[in-house]
């Protein structure tokens, strides 16, 4: 049986069915070859040598847990986030947020395309969708009806950084 009604109820009309819906990984997964962890590992332990050499035991120890945390992450793989648009709201992972609880919306498009969603008030991170196989400029249409699109607003630079590091 499939089911088209959002888990959660908030502000979202539960008889509504979604306009937009798809399956997704959470992140796009880089394959690491053994060259990745030797340079890796050759890069964090000359930084523990220059902060060792500069004394500063505590550079060197977060250089140190910052290499473990690395590794750790470097072999998560990713979960599948289910995502559903709603006229009243967007549903990710059986999780409602309505328009009225979202300031604005971004598209990254390319390889890995993802919409973004600013939340309002103050310490709300922002959410993360990504798109799939759904043609971006039709979820761009949709979601305008709704929200207002920040076209200034792109890629962070820990985006870069994530997809130049292959991570």
């Amino acid at each position: 049986m499939v089911e088209d009604k959002p888990k959660t109820n908030i502000d979202i009309n539960p008889e509504d069915k979604s306009v937009f819906s798809w399956s997704a990984h959470e992140f796009p997964k880089y394959s690491k070859n053994a060259l990745w962890y030797w340079l890796f590992i050759l890069a964090g332990l000359v930084l523990v040598a220059f902060f060792v050499w500069q004394r500063n035991w505590a550079g060197a120890g977060l250089v140190a847990a910052a290499i473990f945390a690395i590794f750790a992450q470097a072999r998560i793989s990713p979960k599948a986030v289910k995502c559903e648009l709603y006229r009243s709201g967007i549903v990710v992972n059986e999780k409602a947020y309505p328009y009225n609880q979202l300031k604005a919306f971004w598209i990254i498009a390319g390889e890995h395309s993802v919409v973004r969603f600013e939340q309002t008030g103050t310490l709300k991170s922002q959410i993360n969708v990504p798109i799939s196989d759904e043609d971006p400029e039709q979820v761009r249409l949709f979601l305008s009806k709704f929200l207002p699109e920040d076209e200034k607003r792109g890629e962070d630079v820990t985006d870069v950084i994530q997809r130049w590091l292959r991570f």
